[in-house]
């Protein structure tokens, strides 16, 4: 376990070195890359006088509500395609058109709708998580062993006992998986939000700090989103780690 803890840190190590060297010497102009030292010591100022932590809990709560609805929505969905199989043949194309705008590109459309508010912010991410959740999930509910459920029809289970005990056990790794996909383009999302119309937040922190000319705290902010992102992917990949046998497995789409 060392040595692979050791390996995973060897090259953003050798960056850091690397980073310290040019600044100590000089080599690059320390308004486009300040040093690590100065850079530490803007995030503890940061950190300890509030600032960092107000931007990173308004950038939680827009990723926690959106993040939820958009998890909602493609549970439900995904139930009722599976359900009712005509009713995914009637809206797949619609999805699947929708799936593919990005959501940055929608932005501009959702402050004239939303207002420059958190509405917006929040449907931008619901966009953007949305369809790796809800692709997942289908797959999960689709794929299941169909052996399983004539089993459960057998020996008379109903309905509802089929679906908790033998459709959503054999999902959840499924759902996992896209629940992980989604916080990730969340994120991305969130980003290009907070850039663009919001006065909190850790995007906001960066333009406010590109304006001020504080390359220091731009870099603060863009190391937040970047750890914040590890934490959670590594989260998720504990939980995956319960189920192995379908952690490696590739999804298609299911339309």
């Amino acid at each position: 376990i060392m040595k692979k803890y050791i390996i995973n840190i060897y090259f953003p190590l050798c960056l850091l070195i690397i980073w310290y060297i040019s600044s100590h010497y000089n080599i690059v102009n320390s308004f486009l890359l300040p040093s690590p030292k100065r850079i530490a010591d803007t995030f503890f100022t940061l950190f300890f006088n509030g600032t960092l932590l107000t931007h990173t809990l308004a950038s939680l709560t827009r990723i926690f509500i959106g993040f939820s609805i958009a998890m909602t929505m493609a549970f439900v969905f995904s139930i009722t395609f599976y359900l009712i199989p005509s009713s995914f043949k009637f809206f797949s194309s619609t999805i699947k058109f929708i799936q593919h705008l990005p959501p940055l590109a929608l932005l501009s459309l959702l402050i004239l709708w939303f207002g420059i508010g958190e509405k917006s912010k929040i449907v931008m991410i619901i966009l953007a998580s949305f369809f790796p959740i809800f692709i997942n999930t289908f797959n999960g509910i689709s794929n299941c062993d169909p052996k399983l459920i004539d089993l459960g029809r057998v020996i008379g289970m109903p309905k509802k006992d089929i679906f908790f005990s033998i459709l959503l056990p054999a999902s959840i790794p499924y759902i996992f998986i896209g629940m992980k996909l989604g916080l990730t383009y969340a994120w991305r999302a969130l980003m290009g939000a907070e850039l663009i119309a919001t006065s909190s937040g850790l995007g906001y922190m960066i333009l406010d700090a590109r304006e001020l000319s504080r390359s220091d705290i731009v870099f603060v902010g863009i190391l937040c989103f970047g750890f914040m992102g590890i934490f959670i992917d590594k989260c998720f990949d504990f939980l995956l780690s319960k189920f192995p046998y379908i952690k490696e497995r590739q999804f298609n789409e299911p339309y």
